[in-house]
């Protein structure tokens, strides 16, 4: 069923009155006030103090008084001690303020009851009180309140004034609390809750004061399976409404509610607490059988029941013999045992174990199942939880729940071993002990100690591990323990010692034992050899003690060494001629060798493909195979790789001798480097690798390096075969514009004749092996050849396949150049004294001698004595239209004064074969000068004065008379003005305006000047 929430309010709660109002029962008389030995005042008649007393009111049947009995435990056994008999009453509670208890006398047959007091000795009282319902149930809390239940409704009673008309206060549970769940023989309180059992289901029932919250307490996990284990009593497990185990059914008519938890007394017999998480009762004992049963105890103090729980601690081996020493560097176990010897069950002791100081490493087990131990196993400090069951007989032999502690002692762990479990009971026990509840175990330590030392004996003295070589090993066993030791051997699953054993080692003793070791190859290639040893002996106990292990490492100076080779070879597999074909392949190997004393991994080579005179061929290179390769010492290995040929490569490579290179970088390490995961260095070849691909070396030469038009160019080609022989034929590709002169070809001196298809001469050859074979033929260069460079290109080809060369393309260039009568271009030319400034030269000017003419690619022509020059062939005309040339004077060559007064530069039209005149005409000159400054001009204009306007026409007729250059400088002190330019180029364009109106006899140069004043 699951938990459900009452809506009880307070208002609720403390508004309802019930059906029942009127006050019955006689007035009590108060006994006199007491004092107590602490000088508390207590009421006479009162039990005198809240203590961990149980009270039960037991009857026959409901005819018979009701016996009040104090609950004592003596020798594990529920002891009731009876007072006085009184009348038939129950619902029974302790009221801590006061130290009665209270409780309900049936009154009307049932339908109401009253409210009685009873004292110390048994004796009631009637207690004047509001008009009570009649109730089984009944408990008092806090603040003199007291709870009764009855048919699903819960009332509180004010004890403080119980005659009071509102001093009966009460609700119905909501939903309403009937049925299988609503028959609670008894509740008790504890920390704000009301518990009871109902009678049907056996469940827990839960009230919540506060919140006004009813639940049934269930378990919701997996029910322990207790059948048939030790502790079959240990867990009274109900879910639903089946029993499992000794559960309790004749239902609970005495509940009692302590600081520490909730019990109850079962009216069919038997004693328990209650999970107040789970609602599992746990069988505490054996209590008297009631038909009528009611309880009574102070909730504000523990309920505790007499215990005999013992812990010990022993240690161990693998078996169950003790062992007193412990060997460092190796386990050493303990077995921790909890003994019930009581016939009470007790939940919930804490049983820890703290590691011994050094020891860090622990693992532990409980030797039951997780139902005696929370948790059941772990790492480290034993800490854990124990609920142990309860001896039935006095016969039967003591409960125990036992754990496994294993540690790990380390190997320098040298002082006493020192462990302590500490078991600490609950606060239901009440054994008597001050503080925690402890065992201790003390190991000596069994120190055989042992040291291992090796020396390499070098056999052959070549400061190289070999195989073969020697490792002497010397063991020294010294006792350093405080007990003898006998029977002490070496355990080395290396080596067999000498002796195989000492009979006996007393503490302090030292013995020596010596072995020897054969080196093999996993050695050095591990360049070490690392083993452990360690003495074994028996301790006086008969228990074998073990040293902690010595470890010998004995170096081996690893000495790599690797060579590595390279070849090639050309694999005739396509088509099986002697000649290589496209698609067929070049095998090259790679060869590692190991020289060296270790083993070597050696991986696929690093290959970037062969080259051609330089130049990466154009095929295809597979693979090197295999992956990798384990080589010992004195071995090789060998890599291989396909390339394949391609047409590009014959053609360019066929029969040229150690054209083809190959270089690789082979990467190589050590066996120890390899298991270690490290990267492999790469190790170059030491020289590249060529090959010669088969075919003919073939050369051309042509037996002129310069023609003209209408010359003859003999040429001659050198066959020489390469692992080839048998026919071919030769493939010649003229030159545009050349022609072959019949007759002229030979073969080894024979005459022959080609064939032709269209600039292709082909002939047939016959080629001995070894024997070279010259071939030769004239061209003739004909009219309608260009200038410039001539290739000539003859391959060697497999008879009648133009597409399978089987030799590189041999070419041979040829410069056809111009002949300097019928493809120039002359110029001849004066640089001369033009004294009549007409740009003729007329006769009587004579020429300037060494003036200097410049063309445009940079050539320097010097006139002669006479002012003549000459550029022969100065340039190739384009064809029929000839080509424009231009040639320029450097006026700095001049004699001082002259000046150039033709074009400078000057350009003339070439023809080829044709003689073309270009002159520079050039002068002495006098020169008029011309002073202005700012007062010839109109303030703020560019215009001059007029009077001096009027004197331009002087000037003009000056200039007249000779030729003349005519400079005007503008003398100004102003620098900031830009209207001195316009003044300038206007006087300027005045002159020139009036020299064109009068005369214009010659070319008038004027040139013009401003000078400021401060310069």
């Amino acid at each position: 069923m699951n938990a459900l929430r009452a809506s009880w309010l307070a208002a609720k709660f403390f508004g309802y009155r019930g059906a029942i109002t009127s006050a019955v029962g006689a007035t009590i008389t108060l006994g006199a006030i007491l004092i107590d030995g602490e000088g508390n005042g207590v009421m006479a008649g009162s039990f005198g103090a809240c203590t961990a007393s149980m009270y039960i009111m037991q009857a026959d049947s409901a005819l018979h008084p009701t016996m009040l009995s104090t609950v004592s435990i003596v020798e594990e056994n529920f002891v009731l001690t009876p007072t006085t008999e009184a009348e038939l009453y129950n619902a029974a509670g302790f009221n801590e303020e006061d130290f009665f208890i209270y409780a309900l006398r049936r009154i009307n047959n049932g339908q109401t009851a009253e409210l009685i007091r009873v004292e110390s000795d048994g004796t009631t009282n009637v207690v004047p009180s509001v008009q009570l319902p009649y109730s089984v149930s009944a408990e008092v809390g806090p603040d003199q309140m007291m709870y009764i239940y009855t048919g699903g409704r819960l009332f509180r009673l004010d004890l403080k004034n119980p005659s009071q008309s509102n001093a009966l206060q009460g609700a119905a549970l909501e939903p309403a609390l009937s049925g299988t769940d609503g028959n609670m023989p008894d509740i008790a309180y504890h920390q704000g809750f009301l518990y009871g059992v109902a009678v049907d289901s056996m469940l827990l029932i839960k009230m919540d004061l506060s919140s006004a919250v009813w639940s049934e307490v269930s378990w919701n996990g997996n029910v322990p399976n207790v059948s048939g284990s030790i502790n079959a009593k240990k867990y009274d497990v109900r879910v639903d409404s089946n029993p499992k185990g000794n559960n309790p059914t004749a239902g609970f008519g005495a509940m009692f509610g302590g600081s520490n938890g909730v019990y109850g007394n079962n009216n069919g017999g038997g004693f328990y607490k209650f999970d107040l998480e789970t609602g599992l009762s746990q069988y505490l004992g054996a209590a008297a059988p009631s038909g009528q049963n009611d309880g009574a105890k102070c909730y504000s103090t523990n309920l505790t029941l007499p215990s005999n729980i013992k812990v010990n601690k022993e240690s161990f081996p693998d078996g169950d013999n003790p062992q007193p020493a412990f060997a460092p560097g190796k386990k050493t176990q303990y077995r921790i045992v909890v003994e019930n010897h009581g016939k009470f069950a007790f939940p919930e002791i804490q049983i820890s174990d703290p590691l011994p100081p050094g020891i860090t490493n622990a693992t532990w087990r409980c030797e039951q199942s997780e139902v005696d131990c929370s948790p059941v196993s772990g790492t480290g400090p034993l800490n854990s939880v124990v609920n142990i069951s309860a001896r039935e007989n006095d016969t039967d032999p003591p409960i125990t729940i036992s754990f496994i502690v294993e540690i790990d002692v380390p190997s320098d762990y040298t002082d006493p071993l020192v462990n302590t479990v500490t078991m600490e009971l609950p606060p239901l026990a009440s054994q008597s002990t001050d503080g925690p509840i402890t065992a201790s175990v003390t190991k000596i330590p069994a120190l055989l100690t042992v040291e291992k030392v090796g020396r390499w004996i070098d056999t052959d003295k070549s400061n190289i591990a070999n195989v073969n070589d020697h490792i002497e090993y010397t063991f020294t066993v010294t006792n350093n323990g405080q007990v003898p030791v006998t029977d002490v051997r070496i355990v080395d699953a290396l080596v067999a010692t000498e002796p195989a054993s000492v009979p006996s080692l007393a503490p302090g003793e030292v013995a020596v034992f010596t072995a020897n070791y054969v080196v093999t190859q996993e050695d050095i290639d591990n360049a070490m050899t690392e083993n452990t040893a360690s003495a074994i002996g028996t301790l006086p106990t008969g228990v074998e003690t073990e040293s902690p292990p010595s470890v010998s490492q004995v170096q081996f100076p690893p000495a790599p060494e690797v060579a590595t080779e390279k070849s090639g070879q050309f694999l005739d597999d396509l088509v099986a001629n002697e000649f290589p074909d496209e698609g067929e392949h070049l095998e090259f190997s790679v060869t590692v060798k190991n020289a060296g004393n270790v083993t070597m991994v050696a991986y696929p080579p690093i290959d970037p493909g062969p080259t051609l005179n330089g130049k990466p061929m154009s095929g295809v290179l597979s693979a090197f195979s295999p992956d990798l390769h384990m080589i010992p010492p004195g071995q090789e290995a060998v890599f291989t790789a396909l390339y394949t040929l391609t047409n590009e490569d014959i053609t360019e490579g066929a029969g040229l001798l150690d054209a083809l290179q190959n270089t690789v970088e082979t990467p190589v390490q050590t066996l120890k480097e390899y298991r270690e995961g490290k990267q492999a260095p790469p190790f170059p070849l030491e020289e590249p690798n060529v090959l010669t691909l088969p075919g003919y070396a073939i050369d051309k030469q042509a037996q002129f390096a310069t023609v003209t038009r209408g010359q003859l160019v003999p040429y001659v080609i050198t066959i020489r075969p390469v692992d080839v022989s048998g026919k071919a034929m030769l493939v010649d590709q003229l030159p545009s514009g050349f022609s072959y002169v019949p007759g002229s070809a030979r073969v080894a001196g024979s005459p022959v004749e080609p064939r032709f298809e269209g600039r292709l001469l082909t002939i047939d050859l016959d080629v001995e092996r070894d024997k070279d074979t010259r071939v030769e033929y004239t061209l003739a260069v004909t009219g309608t050849v260009p200038l410039g460079t001539f290739k000539n290109t003859a391959q060697i080809y497999q008879l009648g396949q133009i597409l399978k060369p089987v030799s590189r393309r041999a070419e041979a260039d040829v410069d056809v150049i111009p002949d300097h009568v019928f493809d120039c271009g002359d110029i001849i030319g004066s640089v001369f004294d033009d004294k009549n400034r007409n740009g003729y030269q007329d006769p009587g000017e004579e020429g300037i001698p060494h003036a200097r003419i410049a063309s445009l690619n940079g050539s320097l022509t010097t006139t002669d004595s006479h002012g003549r020059f000459n550029v022969a062939c100065a340039d190739l005309t384009e064809g029929r239209i000839g080509k424009t040339y231009l040639l320029k004077l450097d006026p700095r060559s001049l004699p001082t004064g002259y000046r150039i007064l033709s074009e400078n530069p000057r350009s003339v039209r070439l023809t080829a074969g044709k003689v073309s005149k270009l002159s520079f005409a050039a002068s002495i000159g006098r020169v008029v000068r011309l002073d202005i400054d700012d007062q010839a001009f109109l303030p703020g204009e560019v215009n001059l004065q007029p009077q001096w306007q009027d004197r331009l026409a002087k000037v003009v007729d000056l200039l007249q008379s000779a030729p003349t250059i005519f400079r005007i400088v503008y003398k100004t002190a102003d620098t900031s003005q830009a209207i001195h330019v316009q003044r300038s180029k206007s006087v300027k364009e005045n002159l020139s305006r009036e020299w064109k109106v009068k005369t214009n006899n010659y070319h008038l140069e004027i040139e013009s000047n401003i000078m400021f004043a401060n310069k």
